[in-house]
């Protein structure tokens, strides 16, 4: 079968969506030798040759389409072309990995759909961002074969907000990078790089309200007033959108030199300041996933979360669950961890257990399943 795979956003400083491609497709490449990949890279702007991840086996290949995606987008979305067999050649099936509703002539079309924010809290996204996310779902989801949903809560989502029947979705976990899991003490040098030389809280996500960083600033404010304590805030991750807010109320804390914005830390960086964390916070107000969660977790670091959406799901346990719209809530959660250290040891634990769960080589295997049950 020759299969065609969106690769596009595994391009430049990939995040969460461009990770999950490129373990995927490095997956792939280490279980099937079978099948033929064309692997579609649409991006405009330069792009170093480096950045384009391509798996060495010889039945996987790159094809790069260089077109502004308004156009792009245009094209698809008003007059149903291109299709991915005039950019790839013949395909008889094709993965769209971000939702984007690529027209096919003939190939089955797997959609896999991270989460559906934009509909859940559109608040949460730019007006022009929420238009456009909402019809590219609105045009992918019915035409897909199949979808494959990040979790059972994206399922239901699907399910409820689009009415797909459950046997056209699938839900295929993303996994954890073994490193998260591994010894770091070699990488001690990565948290003398960002000078990071007291106890810290640590957060890792874009700027943007989905992410409720307000909410983690005000618990740690509460922190510092009810109980004193010397760790540092540091939150991991470049700016998304409609950050203004938490910059503003960042700004005008008393805490405001206790508090680190990294900004993007090269991946490979990131299992440090995991291990190394007194505690890892994400009150997210919605995740299809919440792949740091399970980051943290595999890093040994005990985790404060969400008790919403697919977050309580991926903890099963392994974390103390809050509501993020309570930062007293969240402050006791962090509070619980600092000060009670067999709670702390409990969590670390039971987090790396849960964290075996979620492995890429399974989520690959059973990707190819639904491939091979679309091209049977």
């Amino acid at each position: 079968m020759i299969i065609g795979i969106d690769a596009s956003l595994a391009l430049g400083k990939p995040t969460g969506i461009g990770r999950y491609i490129i373990n995927l497709l490095d997956n792939l490449s280490m279980i099937d030798i079978h099948n033929h990949y064309r692997l579609l890279y649409h991006y405009f702007r330069p792009v170093d040759r480096a950045s384009f991840y391509h798996p060495r086996q010889g039945n996987f290949r790159v094809q790069k389409i260089r077109v502004p995606g308004r156009i792009m987008s245009w094209l698809c979305l008003n007059l149903n072309l291109p299709k991915v067999e005039h950019l790839l050649g013949k395909v008889e099936l094709f993965h769209s990995t971000a939702f984007f509703p690529w027209p096919t002539q003939k190939a089955k079309l797997v959609l896999t759909v991270h989460d559906l924010s934009v509909f859940r809290f559109p608040q949460f996204h730019p007006q022009r961002m929420v238009n456009f996310y909402r019809r590219c779902f609105r045009n992918a989801i019915p035409s897909a074969d199949r979808i494959c949903a990040d979790s059972e809560n994206t399922k239901a989502d699907l399910a409820e907000l689009f009415k797909v029947p459950e046997q056209k979705i699938t839900v295929v976990y993303p996994g954890v990078e073994r490193r998260f899991a591994e010894a770091v003490w070699r990488q001690e040098g990565v948290v003398g790089k960002y000078d990071l030389d007291s106890p810290y809280i640590l957060s890792v996500g874009a700027l943007e309200p989905r992410k409720n960083l307000v909410g983690l600033l005000e618990a740690f404010c509460l922190l510092k007033e009810s109980k004193g304590v010397p760790h540092q805030l540091v939150i991991v991750g470049g700016k998304g959108w409609l950050y203004q807010e938490f910059l503003d109320r960042l700004d005008s804390s008393k805490y405001r030199d206790q508090i680190r914005l990294l900004g993007y830390v090269p991946y490979g960086e990131l299992p440090s300041l995991y291990h190394n964390a007194a505690a890892f916070v994400y009150p997210s107000f919605y995740e299809g996933f919440g792949l740091p969660v399970l980051e943290a977790m595999a890093s040994g670091t005990p985790v404060v979360t969400s008790n919403n959406s697919s977050m309580s799901e991926i903890a099963s346990g392994a974390a103390h669950l809050v509501d993020p719209a309570n930062s007293e809530e969240i402050a006791w959660g962090i509070e619980k961890i600092l000060f009670d250290r067999d709670y702390a040891l409990m969590l670390s634990e039971k987090g790396k257990e849960r964290a075996k769960s979620f492995d890429w080589r399974k989520t690959a295997i059973e990707t190819l399943k639904v491939y091979q049950e679309l091209g049977s």
